[in-house]
């Protein structure tokens, strides 16, 4: 498990290793995908050279997801095909 360092009263809720993120344009593979009180928080691998990478963990503010009519406009996609 990735140091995620949580802010001050963040805890984890729900964690998975089985994850991709797909922004529209970009597919991202996730290595762990953390939802906590506050944030949406993933862990990826992103190349630096050819040979090398770096663990990169980016942060999803729950504040900046919108919502609209009440319905949250993020949206899980069940893709075993």
């Amino acid at each position: 498990m990735t140091e995620l360092k949580l802010e001050v009263g963040e805890g984890i809720l729900l964690q998975t290793n089985d994850a991709g993120l797909y922004d529209g344009n970009n597919e991202t593979d996730i290595d762990e995908l953390y939802l906590t009180n506050k944030n949406i928080i993933y862990v990826h691998e992103k190349s630096i050279s050819m040979f090398k990478s770096e663990t990169v963990v980016d942060r999803i503010p729950l504040s900046s997801i919108a919502v609209i009519d009440g319905v949250v406009q993020i949206r899980q996609v069940d893709d075993d095909d």
